[in-house]
């Protein structure tokens, strides 16, 4: 079973860890120690080295910049997508910038596409030839009415701000909670892939998707893996 870790600038962990360097061991100082219930005391700093079964879930929450397979050793604590170990060491390594993530993000929304273009039959229609063609400034052009356009005074969502929606802006009558993510995931696309946003990972777009259509998860997991695998190795 392959182990991930997702790593940060200079190869690092989310808490500044590393740089990482291939097929070196690294070992804890002192016992290993994670609340898999997030109960940290300020005297009992979590102590260990993480990693995921899922190269998806791996990637909360840090922003990403390379994807890597690692190897474990000793002691453990493993809850559910989530592992604790007293040692770890990277034996591969590829690159994941923003593009990687946007890619990512396109194969959550492709799963979803069809449920928007039930209710906005042309702008979907206009948006995948736009999609198909490269042209993702248009793409843009045409979401971005579709989303402000369900929301009172017409109003524009922060790019920043995009997944706090939900509950704190106001969807007109006609428009429900239902089509709200699924909207807004063609739209932080296009987004993502005009480099308005650079992401730094997409699990929390996959899981928007997943929540919508049951399935999306596994599925771009899938796509994600086969992926990394084609990708260039790193010293």
């Amino acid at each position: 079973m392959a182990l991930w870790k997702a790593l940060a600038a200079d190869r690092k962990s989310s808490n500044g860890y590393g740089p990482w360097v291939k097929n070196e061991w690294n070992e804890i100082t002192g016992d290993l120690w994670w609340d898999v219930h997030g109960n940290h005391p300020p005297n009992r700093p979590i102590n260990g080295f993480f990693c995921s079964d899922d190269i998806l879930y791996c990637q909360y929450p840090i922003l990403v910049e390379y994807i890597a397979q690692v190897e474990v050793d000793g002691a453990s604590i493993i809850y559910d997508k989530t592992q604790c170990w007293q040692k770890m060491r990277v034996v591969s390594v590829k690159a994941w910038p923003p593009a990687k993530s946007a890619l990512v993000l396109d194969w959550a929304e492709s799963q979803c596409h069809a449920s928007w273009a039930s209710w906005f039959e042309s702008e979907a229609g206009l948006y995948d030839t736009r999609h198909y063609q490269g042209n993702y400034a248009a793409m843009l052009t045409i979401i971005e009415p579709v989303w402000r356009g369900m929301f009172e005074n017409n109003e524009s969502i922060p790019a920043h701000s995009m997944h706090r929606t939900k509950g704190v802006h106001e969807l007109l009558p006609g428009y429900t909670q239902v089509q709200e993510p699924v909207v807004r995931l063609a739209y932080a696309l296009a987004l993502a892939l005009t480099s308005t946003i650079s992401l730094r990972g997409a699990a929390g777009w996959v899981q928007i998707a997943e929540n919508i259509h049951p399935g999306t998860w596994e599925t771009v997991k899938g796509f994600t893996e086969d992926y990394w695998n084609s990708l260039e190795e790193l010293e």
